[in-house]
């Protein structure tokens, strides 16, 4: 039997961290809570080191590697460079993640109608989050706390900007109609995060992320 509690802890970055979560399992519990503090310092370790100038040379390296361009490359229709750009859109979403929407992330056991085999979470809501059995296992192990924060982060994008991070469409348009470009993609956010925080790659997120266009071609 599961129950929703407000939770809260507390942040280096922020005062209070808020959301609710649908199960009860004290350890789950505990592991979350970490995992979504990491998450909000990720993002905003990620968004400090795009705008210290100059950017270090390594993560001017892994910039160009997940998004296509350097961080100096400037677009236009945001009148900011690329580096800013993606800063903004992570600082947003630790801000979010942080407590400025009460998020409930609901825990789902199997295969459900939101969670299929193999899915982590699933956004279903500007304040909806899935975390299904992938969330907490992979490969019967534990998943580290950078993994399931990791995991955090791109749930949060999604939230936060769901007309434009969609792996599905993007503003109504279905994919691969209108192609999804590394600046709107969650999965270059996610893997740059954690690369940029020195953790390991992921086999998966890389290629996820590097199939999209590095260019974008409408303003996004």
């Amino acid at each position: 039997m599961c129950e929703e509690r407000y939770l809260s802890l507390d942040l280096e970055s922020t005062p209070r961290l808020g959301y609710r979560l649908t199960c009860t399992d004290p350890e789950r519990r505990r592991r979350f809570a970490r995992a979504l503090r990491l998450a909000v310092k990720l993002a905003n370790d990620a968004a400090q080191k795009l705008t210290t100038s100059p950017v270090d040379k390594n993560i001017s390296r892994l910039f160009v590697f997940f998004f296509g361009t350097t961080p100096e490359y400037w677009v236009s229709w945001a009148k900011m460079t690329a580096g800013a750009l993606v800063a903004h859109r992570f600082k947003t979403a630790a801000r979010e993640l942080a407590g400025a929407r009460r998020v409930t992330y609901t825990c789902e056991a199997g295969v459900t109608g939101h969670c299929g085999a193999g899915t982590n979470a699933v956004t279903s809501g500007p304040v909806s989050v899935r975390l299904c059995d992938g969330f907490w296992i992979n490969g019967g192990r534990d998943r580290t706390e950078a993994q399931m924060a990791g995991t955090l982060l791109h749930e949060g994008l999604h939230a936060v900007y769901r007309a434009l991070f969609s792996h599905a469409e993007r503003r109504g348009v279905p994919r691969p109609r209108i192609a999804e470009c590394r600046r709107d993609n969650t999965r270059c956010f996610h893997a740059f995060a954690l690369r940029a925080a020195g953790y390991g790659a992921d086999r998966y997120l890389i290629p996820q992320c590097r199939r999209s266009a590095a260019q974008c071609t409408t303003r996004r």
